[in-house]
C-alpha cells in the first residue's frame, strides 16, 4: 500500500460486481486503500444508493445484465440525474469499442479485467475533484478491427476512447504495421467529428506543390479530420509551411481536427524528428501503438481474427501453427501478421492452416532473432516507412545494395586492417572488384588501418 493511500481520507464507494468472490475481493483491497465501500451485485441496489446520495464515486461490473437495465445503462441514468458524478467502468469486454462506449457514457474511466487493484484505486481518488460534463449518449456499432486484451492494448484502447471525446491533436506514434492509419479512423469514426470527413495526407508527396495541395486538403477537411500521415517524412522547410498554416487557421471555426501519425521505435525521441513548434501543436494528446512483439497473446488472435474473413470463414489454426505464430516477433508487425495469414489460408489444402503453411520470415522469440535477413527486414521496413510512395519512386535496388555494401566493407576494412587480399576472399569476390567498390563507396583502406570490432 503506497503513502498515499493510507493519508487517504475515506471516500465513498458504491460498487456493484457480478462475481461473488471478485467483489469480495476488490471491496476488500479498496477498503485496505482508504475507502469506505457499500458492494452489491445488484444495479438497482446500486442505483438505490446513489439517489439517496449515499456514495462519492461508483464503480459499475458493465458484465451484470438484469431484465430492466446493464451497466451502460446505469451509467446513463446516473449522469442524466447528476451529470458531475464520477463513475468507473469494469468490464470483460476488453475492446476499444467497449472503452469508447464507457468515455461516451460519460464514464470517469474504464477498466479491461483483470485490473490492477492500485491503479483502480488511484482512478477513484482522481474522479473526487473533478467536474465531468454531460457526453452524448453513443450508440453501439459494429465490432472494430483493433484486436487485443494485452495490457498494452488496454492502455490504448483507453487513450483512443479519450480522444474520440474531445476535437484536440493527436500524435500517434509507433513502428511500421503498427496501424496508426487504423487508429486515427476510429477516433474519427466514434469521436465528434464523425458527421465530418476525414481527408488523408500521405507524406511525403511525389511531384505535388506542398503548400497548395496543404491548403486545399485544409479546406476539404473543414468541419471534419484532417490525417497526417508519416509526417517524420516532411522536410524541415515543409515543417516550418505546416506549422505556419495550423497558426494562420487555429481560429478558424471551420478548421478541421488534426491527427498525425509518426513512424518510429518507443526509445527514438520525437524532438528528434519534428520541430519544436510542430510538434507542440499535435503532441497534445499522445498515443503509442506498441509493436506485436510486445503484445503477448494478441498475435493468436489477431490471426484468428484475419482468417474468419477468408476460406468462407471456415479457417482455424492448429495448435502448431498458434505456436509457430506466438513465437515470431514479427518485425513488419500487424501488417506482417495479415500478409502471413493471406499467404496461409492460399496455401493450406483443408480447413486447417499448419505451421508448415506459414512463411518463415521472421525470427522466433526463443531462436536466435538477430540473424542478417531479420535486421535487414526491421530496417528495410522502417525505411520504406519513412519514406512512404517516394520509396517506390527511386532506384530502391541500388539503394538498399549500396546501404549494404558501405558498412559491410568498412567493417571488414576494421577488421583486417585494410588487406584486400584477405577482404576480397572474405567476400567471395576478386581483388579489383573490391578495389573499385571501395573507390565507388568513397572508402580508404588506409584510413581504416588499426579499427577494431
Amino acid at each position: 500500500m503506497s503513502a498515499e493511500d493510507k493519508q487517504a481520507p475515506f471516500t465513498r464507494l458504491l460498487l456493484a460486481h457480478g462475481a461473488q468472490q471478485a467483489r469480495s475481493v476488490l471491496a476488500r483491497d479498496l477498503r485496505t486503500r482508504g475507502f469506505d465501500v457499500r458492494a452489491t451485485d445488484s444495479l438497482d441496489t446500486l442505483w438505490g444508493w446513489f439517489i439517496k446520495n449515499q456514495g462519492d464515486v461508483a464503480i459499475i461490473d458493465a458484465d451484470i445484465v438484469d431484465t430492466r437495465q446493464n451497466g451502460f445503462e446505469l451509467l446513463r441514468r446516473i449522469r442524466a440525474r447528476q451529470a458531475r458524478f464520477p463513475v468507473i467502468i469494469l468490464s470483460s469486454e476488453n475492446t476499444v469499442l467497449t472503452s469508447i462506449l464507457a468515455a461516451r457514457f460519460g464514464a470517469h474511466d474504464y477498466f479491461a479485467k483483470p485490473f490492477n487493484p492500485d491503479t483502480l484505486a488511484a482512478a477513484a481518488r482522481r474522479a473526487l475533484p473533478q467536474a465531468q460534463d454531460q457526453r452524448k449518449e453513443a450508440v453501439a456499432g459494429p465490432a472494430l478491427p483493433l484486436v487485443g486484451v494485452s495490457a498494452a492494448m488496454q492502455t490504448v484502447y483507453r487513450h483512443i476512447g479519450r480522444a474520440a471525446q474531445n476535437t484536440l491533436p493527436v500524435l500517434i506514434r509507433g513502428e511500421a504495421g503498427t496501424g496508426k492509419s487504423l487508429c486515427a479512423n476510429v477516433i474519427h469514426e466514434y469521436g465528434t467529428r464523425a458527421h465530418g470527413p476525414f481527408i488523408s495526407l500521405v507524406f511525403p508527396l511525389v511531384g505535388q506543390d506542398f503548400e497548395t495541395l496543404l491548403v486545399e486538403r485544409m479546406g476539404a477537411a473543414a468541419g471534419g479530420t484532417l490525417f497526417f500521415d508519416n509526417i517524420g517524412a516532411l522536410t524541415q522547410h515543409q515543417q516550418a509551411q505546416l506549422t505556419s498554416l495550423i497558426e494562420q487557421t487555429r481560429r478558424a471555426a471551420s478548421q478541421p481536427r488534426l491527427i498525425a501519425s509518426l513512424a518510429h521505435n518507443a526509445a527514438d525521441d520525437p524532438q528528434a524528428m519534428l520541430q519544436p513548434g510542430l510538434l507542440s501543436r499535435l503532441d497534445v494528446s499522445n498515443i503509442y501503438l506498441p509493436p506485436l512483439r510486445e503484445r503477448g497473446e494478441d498475435s493468436i488472435l489477431l490471426a484468428k481474427f484475419f482468417i474468419k474473413n477468408l476460406g468462407e470463414g471456415q479457417l482455424t489454426l492448429t495448435p502448431d501453427a498458434q505456436k509457430n505464430i506466438a513465437r515470431n516477433l514479427w518485425p513488419g508487425n500487424v501488417s506482417a501478421l495479415k500478409n502471413a495469414m493471406e499467404q496461409a489460408a492460399a496455401l493450406c489444402s483443408g480447413s486447417r492452416i499448419s505451421a508448415a503453411d506459414l512463411p518463415a520470415n521472421a525470427p522466433a522469440g526463443d531462436e536466435p532473432a538477430h540473424t542478417l535477413e531479420a535486421a535487414f527486414d526491421v530496417a528495410l521496413s522502417a525505411y520504406i516507412d519513412q519514406r512512404g510512395q517516394a520509396a517506390t519512386q527511386g532506384p530502391l535496388y541500388e539503394e538498399c545494395l549500396r546501404a549494404l555494401e558501405k558498412p559491410l566493407i568498412t567493417r571488414l576494412l576494421g577488421l583486417y586492417a585494410g588487406n584486400q587480399l584477405k577482404i576480397a576472399a572474405v567476400l567471395g569476390i576478386n581483388r579489383n572488384t573490391l578495389r573499385k567498390k571501395i573507390n565507388s563507396l568513397g572508402l580508404s583502406a588506409k584510413d581504416h588501418k588499426g579499427f577494431t570490432t
